[in-house]
């Protein structure tokens, strides 16, 4: 019964895993989430088991940060202020060399730019919605950025290949790191409501910062 609730959250672990197979992480690189959410701590779990280190997430929630560390990622910061003045002993560059962008929010993005080190990867994962405003010279070209765009229309409908699988192997390989305990998606549940107050679940999604993976309970 608690696996059947954990893997409940699959989609939000597929999402994630998108990104981070479009980014080819390779070992040892150090990789920065923006933000905090389902899709965000899973990516930063399926980062951590591509080799990714130190895997580093920002967000302003505070229990948010605390639980990805629970997860295992190795520094967590409020924003990008903090980032920047802390930084972090284990990353050798001057800056991540992957950056996903997990918020969707349209601020974030040129933010996720600036943060990534030179000729690394930024990986816009959140499907933002609205403009962002981006100097591309400054923050892009001259650092020699690659830009990936991720969104689920983009996955092969058959035939996966490196970097690109399709939704059913994603599927069967998160249900078994699930199922396996490579991946906690269990800890992302915050809440969990009869299928009477979808309601209630709903309003709690809108307005709760503390609302990560809601669960609506189809037996009661």
């Amino acid at each position: 019964r608690s696996l059947q609730k954990s893997c409940s959250s699959y989609c939000f672990s597929r999402v994630g895993l998108h990104g981070v197979r479009e980014a080819r992480i390779e070992l040892g690189e150090a990789v920065l989430i923006l933000g905090l959410g389902p899709i965000g701590l899973h990516a930063a779990q399926h980062a951590r088991l591509s080799g990714g280190f130190p895997v580093l997430a920002i967000d302003p929630s505070a229990p948010r940060r605390a639980l990805a560390e629970k997860l295992g990622v190795d520094g967590t910061y409020a924003n990008a202020k903090e980032f920047l003045d802390r930084g972090h002993p284990l990353m050798t560059r001057s800056g991540p060399a992957v950056v996903i962008e997990a918020t969707g929010l349209p601020d974030v993005i040129p933010q996720g730019f600036q943060l990534c080190g030179r000729n690394g990867r930024v990986i816009l994962l959140g499907s933002t919605r609205g403009l962002s405003k981006v100097n591309f010279y400054t923050d892009v070209h001259k650092k020699g950025l690659v830009v990936y765009g991720v969104h689920a229309s983009t996955h092969p409908k058959q035939d996966s290949s490196p970097g690109r699988w399709t939704n059913a192997d994603d599927d069967r390989v998160i249900l078994k790191l699930i199922s396996g305990g490579r991946v906690n998606a269990g800890a992302l549940r915050t809440h969990e409501f009869p299928v009477a107050d979808v309601a209630k679940a709903y309003a709690t999604v809108c307005e709760s910062p503390e609302a990560l993976a809601v669960l609506l309970d189809w037996t009661k």
